[in-house]
Protein backbone atom coordinates (compact mmCIF):
# COMPACT_ATOMS: atom_id res chain seq x y z
CA UNK A 1 0.00 0.00 0.00
CA UNK A 2 1.84 3.04 -1.26
CA UNK A 3 -0.23 5.98 -0.08
CA UNK A 4 0.81 5.64 3.54
CA UNK A 5 0.62 8.91 5.44
CA UNK A 6 -3.11 9.62 5.23
CA UNK A 7 -3.13 12.43 7.79
CA UNK A 8 -0.95 14.56 5.48
CA UNK A 9 -3.18 14.08 2.49
CA UNK A 10 -2.89 11.71 -0.48
CA UNK A 11 0.57 11.30 -1.95
CA UNK A 12 0.98 11.35 -5.73
CA UNK A 13 4.75 10.94 -5.79
CA UNK A 14 4.73 7.66 -7.69
CA UNK A 15 7.21 6.79 -10.42
CA UNK A 16 6.14 8.56 -13.60
CA UNK A 17 5.86 5.31 -15.56
CA UNK A 18 3.28 4.00 -13.05
CA UNK A 19 1.15 7.11 -13.41
CA UNK A 20 1.42 6.97 -17.18
CA UNK A 21 0.27 3.34 -17.15
CA UNK A 22 -2.84 4.30 -15.19
CA UNK A 23 -3.53 7.40 -17.31
CA UNK A 24 -3.19 5.36 -20.50
CA UNK A 25 -6.20 3.26 -19.44
CA UNK A 26 -8.18 6.51 -19.31
CA UNK A 27 -7.09 7.50 -22.80
CA UNK A 28 -4.97 10.38 -21.53
CA UNK A 29 -1.98 11.08 -23.75
CA UNK A 30 -0.53 13.71 -21.44
CA UNK A 31 -0.02 13.75 -17.66
CA UNK A 32 -2.99 15.28 -15.84
CA UNK A 33 -2.28 16.28 -12.25
CA UNK A 34 -5.96 16.78 -11.38
CA UNK A 35 -6.73 13.19 -12.33
CA UNK A 36 -3.74 11.91 -10.36
CA UNK A 37 -4.85 13.77 -7.23
CA UNK A 38 -8.40 12.44 -7.58
CA UNK A 39 -7.22 8.85 -7.94
CA UNK A 40 -4.82 9.19 -5.01
CA UNK A 41 -7.52 10.78 -2.85
CA UNK A 42 -10.05 7.99 -3.51
CA UNK A 43 -7.55 5.19 -3.00
CA UNK A 44 -6.19 6.87 0.14
CA UNK A 45 -9.69 7.11 1.60
CA UNK A 46 -10.48 3.43 1.08
CA UNK A 47 -7.06 2.21 2.20
CA UNK A 48 -7.44 4.25 5.40
CA UNK A 49 -10.71 2.54 6.31
CA UNK A 50 -9.34 -0.85 5.27
CA UNK A 51 -6.38 -0.32 7.61
CA UNK A 52 -8.76 0.40 10.51
CA UNK A 53 -10.28 -3.05 9.95
CA UNK A 54 -13.56 -2.12 11.63
CA UNK A 55 -15.88 -5.06 12.36
CA UNK A 56 -18.58 -5.67 9.76
CA UNK A 57 -22.12 -4.74 10.76
CA UNK A 58 -24.63 -7.30 9.53
CA UNK A 59 -28.40 -6.84 9.41
CA UNK A 60 -29.08 -9.57 12.03
CA UNK A 61 -26.74 -7.79 14.48
CA UNK A 62 -28.42 -4.45 13.82
CA UNK A 63 -31.85 -5.98 14.40
CA UNK A 64 -30.64 -7.57 17.62
CA UNK A 65 -29.34 -4.38 19.23
CA UNK A 66 -31.96 -1.96 17.90
CA UNK A 67 -34.61 -4.46 19.01
CA UNK A 68 -33.05 -4.49 22.45
CA UNK A 69 -33.24 -0.68 22.61
CA UNK A 70 -36.89 -0.85 21.55
CA UNK A 71 -37.71 -3.44 24.22
CA UNK A 72 -35.91 -1.64 27.06
CA UNK A 73 -37.41 1.77 26.25
CA UNK A 74 -40.88 0.18 26.14
CA UNK A 75 -40.26 -1.35 29.58
CA UNK A 76 -39.09 2.00 30.99
CA UNK A 77 -42.16 3.72 29.57
CA UNK A 78 -44.38 1.15 31.26
CA UNK A 79 -42.61 1.82 34.57
CA UNK A 80 -42.51 5.62 34.41
CA UNK A 81 -45.94 6.21 32.90
CA UNK A 82 -47.72 5.02 36.01
CA UNK A 83 -50.87 6.97 35.12
CA UNK A 84 -51.40 4.62 32.19
CA UNK A 85 -51.38 1.62 34.51
CA UNK A 86 -54.59 0.34 36.15
CA UNK A 87 -52.62 -1.73 38.63
CA UNK A 88 -53.88 -0.79 42.13
CA UNK A 89 -52.04 -3.57 43.92
CA UNK A 90 -49.29 -2.92 46.45
CA UNK A 91 -46.77 -3.44 43.68
CA UNK A 92 -48.53 -0.85 41.52
CA UNK A 93 -48.45 1.75 44.31
CA UNK A 94 -44.80 0.94 45.00
CA UNK A 95 -44.09 1.62 41.34
CA UNK A 96 -45.85 4.98 41.52
CA UNK A 97 -43.94 6.07 44.64
CA UNK A 98 -40.65 4.92 43.11
CA UNK A 99 -41.29 7.21 40.14
CA UNK A 100 -42.05 10.09 42.51
CA UNK A 101 -38.83 9.43 44.43
CA UNK A 102 -36.76 9.45 41.25
CA UNK A 103 -38.59 12.25 39.44
CA UNK A 104 -40.58 14.32 41.92
CA UNK A 105 -41.42 17.00 39.34
CA UNK A 106 -44.31 16.28 37.00
CA UNK A 107 -42.50 18.14 34.20
CA UNK A 108 -39.45 15.91 34.67
CA UNK A 109 -41.63 12.83 34.31
CA UNK A 110 -43.30 14.17 31.15
CA UNK A 111 -40.02 15.28 29.53
CA UNK A 112 -38.40 11.89 30.13
CA UNK A 113 -41.44 10.05 28.81
CA UNK A 114 -41.46 12.17 25.65
CA UNK A 115 -37.78 11.38 25.03
CA UNK A 116 -38.28 7.67 25.67
CA UNK A 117 -41.29 7.50 23.36
CA UNK A 118 -39.33 9.27 20.61
CA UNK A 119 -36.49 6.78 21.03
CA UNK A 120 -38.93 3.84 20.96
CA UNK A 121 -40.58 5.17 17.79
CA UNK A 122 -37.21 5.66 16.09
CA UNK A 123 -36.20 2.12 16.97
CA UNK A 124 -39.48 0.75 15.63
CA UNK A 125 -39.17 2.73 12.39
CA UNK A 126 -35.57 1.64 11.88
CA UNK A 127 -36.46 -2.01 12.45
CA UNK A 128 -39.20 -1.69 9.85
CA UNK A 129 -36.74 -0.25 7.29
CA UNK A 130 -33.96 -2.81 7.75
CA UNK A 131 -33.71 -5.26 4.84
CA UNK A 132 -33.85 -8.99 5.26
CA UNK A 133 -30.50 -10.18 6.55
CA UNK A 134 -28.14 -11.87 4.09
CA UNK A 135 -26.03 -14.81 5.08
CA UNK A 136 -22.89 -16.25 3.58
CA UNK A 137 -19.59 -14.71 2.62
CA UNK A 138 -18.89 -11.13 3.73
CA UNK A 139 -18.58 -8.53 0.98
CA UNK A 140 -15.10 -7.03 0.53
CA UNK A 141 -15.98 -3.45 1.49
CA UNK A 142 -12.61 -2.08 0.38
CA UNK A 143 -12.83 -3.55 -3.13
CA UNK A 144 -16.52 -2.68 -3.45
CA UNK A 145 -16.18 0.94 -2.31
CA UNK A 146 -13.04 1.59 -4.35
CA UNK A 147 -14.45 0.24 -7.63
CA UNK A 148 -17.70 2.14 -7.01
CA UNK A 149 -15.77 5.42 -6.62
CA UNK A 150 -13.47 4.65 -9.54
CA UNK A 151 -16.58 4.31 -11.73
CA UNK A 152 -17.46 7.95 -11.00
CA UNK A 153 -13.85 9.00 -11.53
CA UNK A 154 -13.67 7.13 -14.84
CA UNK A 155 -16.85 8.82 -16.07
CA UNK A 156 -15.51 12.23 -15.05
CA UNK A 157 -12.07 11.75 -16.62
CA UNK A 158 -13.20 10.12 -19.88
CA UNK A 159 -16.72 11.54 -20.30
CA UNK A 160 -17.79 7.91 -20.91
CA UNK A 161 -19.78 5.49 -18.79
CA UNK A 162 -17.79 2.62 -17.25
CA UNK A 163 -18.74 -0.72 -18.78
CA UNK A 164 -17.54 -4.31 -18.84
CA UNK A 165 -18.12 -7.28 -21.13
CA UNK A 166 -17.42 -10.99 -21.12
CA UNK A 167 -15.64 -12.32 -24.21
CA UNK A 168 -16.41 -16.03 -24.67
CA UNK A 169 -13.56 -16.48 -27.13
CA UNK A 170 -10.86 -14.85 -25.01
CA UNK A 171 -7.76 -13.22 -26.36
CA UNK A 172 -5.65 -14.74 -29.17
CA UNK A 173 -2.82 -15.59 -26.76
CA UNK A 174 -5.13 -17.12 -24.14
CA UNK A 175 -4.42 -20.77 -23.35
CA UNK A 176 -7.17 -23.31 -22.82
CA UNK A 177 -7.97 -24.19 -19.22
CA UNK A 178 -8.73 -27.73 -18.05
CA UNK A 179 -12.45 -27.20 -18.61
CA UNK A 180 -11.84 -25.68 -22.05
CA UNK A 181 -12.89 -22.17 -20.95
CA UNK A 182 -10.97 -19.29 -22.55
CA UNK A 183 -13.45 -16.52 -21.80
CA UNK A 184 -12.24 -13.28 -20.23
CA UNK A 185 -13.74 -10.05 -18.94
CA UNK A 186 -12.56 -6.95 -20.77
CA UNK A 187 -13.16 -3.21 -21.05
CA UNK A 188 -11.20 0.03 -20.70
CA UNK A 189 -12.74 0.49 -17.25
CA UNK A 190 -11.57 -2.96 -16.13
CA UNK A 191 -8.06 -2.06 -17.39
CA UNK A 192 -8.23 1.14 -15.31
CA UNK A 193 -9.31 -0.69 -12.14
CA UNK A 194 -6.63 -3.34 -12.68
CA UNK A 195 -3.91 -0.70 -13.09
CA UNK A 196 -5.01 1.17 -9.95
CA UNK A 197 -5.07 -1.97 -7.82
CA UNK A 198 -1.77 -3.25 -9.19
CA UNK A 199 -0.12 0.10 -8.38
CA UNK A 200 -1.66 1.06 -5.03
CA UNK A 201 -2.88 -2.18 -3.48
CA UNK A 202 -1.21 -5.15 -5.19
CA UNK A 203 -2.25 -7.44 -2.33
CA UNK A 204 -5.90 -6.78 -3.30
CA UNK A 205 -5.43 -7.32 -7.05
CA UNK A 206 -7.32 -10.32 -8.43
CA UNK A 207 -7.05 -12.42 -11.56
CA UNK A 208 -9.25 -11.52 -14.52
CA UNK A 209 -12.24 -13.77 -13.79
CA UNK A 210 -12.61 -12.83 -10.12
CA UNK A 211 -12.04 -9.11 -10.68
CA UNK A 212 -14.26 -9.06 -13.75
CA UNK A 213 -17.19 -10.61 -11.88
CA UNK A 214 -16.64 -8.17 -9.01
CA UNK A 215 -16.57 -5.13 -11.33
CA UNK A 216 -19.68 -6.38 -13.10
CA UNK A 217 -21.59 -6.65 -9.80
CA UNK A 218 -20.48 -3.18 -8.70
CA UNK A 219 -21.45 -1.59 -12.01
CA UNK A 220 -24.96 -3.06 -11.82
CA UNK A 221 -25.50 -1.23 -8.52
CA UNK A 222 -23.66 1.88 -9.77
CA UNK A 223 -25.98 2.17 -12.79
CA UNK A 224 -29.06 1.74 -10.64
CA UNK A 225 -27.90 4.56 -8.39
CA UNK A 226 -27.30 6.73 -11.47
CA UNK A 227 -30.62 5.79 -13.05
CA UNK A 228 -28.85 4.29 -16.09
CA UNK A 229 -30.18 1.28 -17.98
CA UNK A 230 -28.14 -1.78 -17.08
CA UNK A 231 -25.84 -3.22 -19.71
CA UNK A 232 -22.63 -5.23 -19.77
CA UNK A 233 -21.26 -4.57 -23.24
CA UNK A 234 -18.36 -2.19 -23.93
Amino acid sequence: MKLGEYERGPCIELPEEEWREIEATLGLNEPKNEVRKSIASRVSHHLFWAELDLPKQRVPAQKKWIGRVQKMTRQLIDILDWEASEDESDDGWAQMYAVYDLLPSRSEQEDLLISLKELRNKAENMLARLPQGKFGRERDEFAWGLVFDLAFLYEWATKKQPTIAYNDYGRPETELTEDGNVGVYESPFLDFVTAVLRTFAPDRAKENMALGKHVQRVLIVWRRRRGIKDKTST
